[in-house]
């Protein structure tokens, strides 16, 4: 991964590596609450997922061959990157197929629980300290989460929350295996190499489920189409270049915006309602994220 010390442009534009990491999260935010659209005009996960991810990685093999640099990895960087990239397709297809059975404002929150998750999970594997701080958020994340997730269990598609928290277990496995096997990776080539694999593999599942790629029926469905995988590589992109400009710790803080934009969103655009309780409880989950980032930060 990249240094964490930011570059020197960072002092010339001190605001432009926040701004492309805000951006960049309002940008994946809207590519998510425009899934409910795809889907309520016939598309399927499998079209979102695998478009997204092959016309990311076409984008970035043209990118990364203008610099100059080759495209493959080192064997070893590259056959963890494929690794990271078949867990992500895992989690991509977990996240999206609960989108049809929960709201997208709950599925979002399921899967944010992956940050309190990987502190858990880094203290067995590595021993890194769970201090009280860590502990308490992991159960102010759960509380949180019983209050946002504010319907009876009659009510409740349990289908669709235990997909939401695959998809948080799919992110703690990325984050520890990019951590562990991936080094000092390039990471824009590392990206190629990992959407690519994501992109590859959802498109193998679809055919072997036997589901394939299924395309909106409608104008706004199409649209909604189009603009998913675009918003997705400016948010990517976005996101490299706040890494460049202001290093990946503050890249990574203030990234933790992005439940709030997706919130805010679903409200918005999709009408999603929010009870008092529902919206105590999304305070708790994002606060557990943000307090657990912060102790993180503090030690590092």
């Amino acid at each position: 991964m990249p240094s964490s010390v930011p570059s020197a442009a960072a002092h010339h534009r001190p605001f432009f590596g926040e701004g492309c990491i805000l951006a960049g999260s309002l940008c994946f935010s809207l590519s998510i609450v425009l899934v409910p659209t795809i889907y309520g005009s016939g598309g399927n996960q499998f079209a979102v997922l695998v478009l997204r991810n092959l016309a990311l990685a076409a984008l970035m093999a043209v990118m990364i061959s203008t610099s100059g640099r080759p495209i493959l990895l080192p064997r070893t960087e590259r056959n963890g990157s494929l690794i990271v990239g078949a867990l992500f397709a895992a989690q991509s297809y977990c996240y999206f197929t609960a989108i049809q059975f929960i709201p997208v404002g709950l599925a979002t929150l399921l899967n944010f629980l992956y940050p309190v998750l990987v502190a858990v999970v880094m203290h067995w594997v590595s021993g890194e300290r769970l201090t009280i701080i860590k502990a308490g958020a992991l159960v102010a994340a759960l509380a949180g989460l019983a209050l946002a997730l504010g319907v009876t269990a009659g009510e409740l598609n349990w289908l669709g929350v235990a997909l939401g928290f695959l998809s948080a277990c799919a992110s703690t496995g990325i984050a520890v295996v990019s951590g562990r096997v991936l080094g000092q990776a390039d990471t824009q080539r590392m990206t190629l190499h990992m959407v690519f694999a994501t992109g590859v593999v959802l498109l193998a599942a679809s055919q072997i489920f036997g589901v394939g790629l299924a395309f909106p029926t409608s104008g706004a469905g199409w649209a909604a189409l189009g603009a998913a995988p675009v918003l997705y590589m400016v948010a990517v992109l976005g996101y490299f270049h706040a890494i460049r400009l202001i290093g990946p710790s503050r890249t990574t803080m203030i990234s933790n915006v992005e439940p709030v934009c997706t919130l805010t969103l679903a409200a918005l655009l999709l009408g999603e309602v929010f009870s008092l309780a529902q919206v105590a409880g999304a305070v708790l989950v994002i606060g557990s994220i943000l307090a657990t980032q912060i102790a993180t930060r503090k030690r590092a």
